[in-house]
């Protein structure tokens, strides 16, 4: 996933990850940003289908990996997709660094005592026009984000060396 800050295009290609999800600012439903792809690796040569969205003011980008929607509670059962839109759609008007937060406290609180299987990285851009500063938080050293001037706010959460099964 590329942001021009620039023009606020997003351009991406999923390359057999979970679909970006794009909030846009008056909408109750995400919008899938899909391409199509197969996973890295699995054959020698994929060209890999790159897609472009623009984010217009107010907008919030979700990406995530399958770790926070495979996340399994004691009974084996999956956090999913739906609980983390809905989230997303209940802590929307905070701040993105409180709404990952929120999602990570949820996870933690669904997962409990249960080892985590998979990264749980997750990334939340919201552009707001009148923002230039960019907030980053990380936890482990998985995805250090180089970016020089972006008017969006960012968070950043990387559960996966805390938590991994040993």
């Amino acid at each position: 996933c590329v942001i021009n800050c620039e023009d606020n295009v997003v351009t991406f290609a999923n390359a057999g990850h979970d679909p970006p999800l794009l909030f846009p600012k008056d909408c109750d439903q995400p919008q899938e940003l899909y391409s199509g792809d197969v996973m890295v690796g699995v054959f020698p040569r994929v060209d890999y289908q790159e897609q472009t969205i623009k984010l217009n003011p107010g907008d919030l980008l979700l990406m995530y990996t399958d770790g926070i929607v495979e996340a399994r509670n004691s009974e084996k059962e999956l956090y999913g997709e739906e609980r983390l839109i809905q989230m997303i759609l209940d802590n929307r008007d905070k701040e993105v660094e409180e709404i990952k937060e929120a999602i990570c406290r949820d996870v933690r609180e669904y997962v409990g005592d249960q080892p985590a299987h998979d990264d749980l990285t997750l990334v939340i851009v919201r552009y707001e026009e009148e923002y230039e500063v960019i907030r980053v938080n990380s936890i482990g050293n998985d995805f250090i984000p180089i970016i020089e001037s972006l008017k969006s706010e960012i968070a950043v959460l990387d559960y996966f060396s805390k938590h991994r099964r040993k």
